[in-house]
């Protein structure tokens, strides 16, 4: 839905009004407040013909429901409320996988459910990113309406993560030398050794004399 057919920019009565007109103080004046009720009756008019459209009406949501039977729940937000109505009147679509895809985003919030298909163990697996569904029962109250009852469905909750992952490393290179002690060699002396003294040793006589005990 668009309003192109409407006027897009501010009305102004005297821009289609020869120019002269504009001097004068009262007529001015009156064109001037008549500008403004043509552009409130403007909103007014646009604000109708959006609710002849479930995804952009707001207080025509009661009308659709009604018209088609739900109940009118204004607690829920205008975006759950749309999906509600929108997935009641698809009741006549043949159910593929695409509709079905189709039926679970009127209750994701970014679009990214998806469902796999298993038609040899007539399996559904219902795909739900993780803290993003608007509203669960509705979502199992549509798959329990379009969805053949000898099909069954499980729910798997998944979250998806882009981040980049960098991986490096060192590698060190050494050189270890081992170096043996040589043990093939002989100390040969020649000729007479000397004494030298390298220390001074203190000696000393310890005396013992025991007391009388008999004087």
């Amino acid at each position: 839905m668009n309003d192109i057919w409407l006027r897009q920019n501010k009305v102004s009565i005297l821009k289609y009004l020869p120019y002269f007109l504009s001097k004068d103080y009262r007529f001015k004046t009156t064109n001037n407040a008549c500008d403004v009720e043509h552009e409130n009756i403007k909103q007014y008019i646009k604000d109708c013909f959006n609710q002849l459209f479930v995804e952009s009406a707001t207080w025509g949501l009661d009308l659709w429901e009604q018209f088609l039977g739900l109940p009118i729940d204004k607690n829920n937000d205008y975006k759950t409320r749309r999906a509600k109505i929108l997935s009641r009147m698809n009741n006549r679509q043949t159910v593929t996988l695409e509709f079905v895809n189709y039926l679970i985003n009127l209750f994701v919030a970014d679009k990214t459910g998806y469902a796999v298909d298993y038609p040899e163990k007539y399996l559904l697996e219902i795909m739900l990113p993780d803290n993003k569904i608007t509203d669960f029962k509705a979502l199992e109250e549509i798959l329990n309406i379009y969805i053949p009852a000898h099909i069954g469905w499980k729910y798997i909750a998944f979250t998806e993560s882009k981040n980049y992952f960098y991986l490096g490393g060192i590698v060190s290179k050494c050189k270890t030398i081992n170096i043996r002690a040589n043990s093939e060699f002989n100390i040969n002396v020649n000729g007479i050794t000397k004494n030298n003294a390298i220390g001074i040793v203190h000696m000393a006589k310890i005396i013992n004399i025991p007391a009388n005990y008999y004087e």
